[in-house]
């Protein structure tokens, strides 16, 4: 069986690298659509997705990049149902 998300979302980017495939954001689809900051990582050769960092702002239908050691989110509506970018960037680092 497939690793499964912790938290049923759409409207996310996921951002692959060598290591790990990250979830950030989106809206979360069980019961009452929102916007949500959680953030998921699937390490390389891992059986389950373990949390992250959220993001300071929930946002979905954003852009993501992992440079170095940053995640940066981009843009993004941070109401549910609605696509509207409101411009923000969103960088996290470790």
């Amino acid at each position: 069986m497939e690793p499964a998300v912790n938290d049923l979302r759409l409207g996310f980017p996921a951002v692959l690298t060598e290591h790990y495939l990250s979830l950030t954001g989106g809206e979360h689809i069980n019961g009452v659509p929102q916007v949500i900051s959680t953030s998921e990582v699937l390490v390389a050769g891992a059986q389950q997705f373990n949390e992250l960092a959220a993001i300071k702002a929930p946002v979905h239908d954003h852009r993501a990049t992992i440079y170095g050691n940053a995640f940066s989110a981009i843009g993004g509506s941070k109401t549910a149902d609605i696509s509207r970018n409101e411009g923000d960037v969103q960088i996290l680092r470790r």
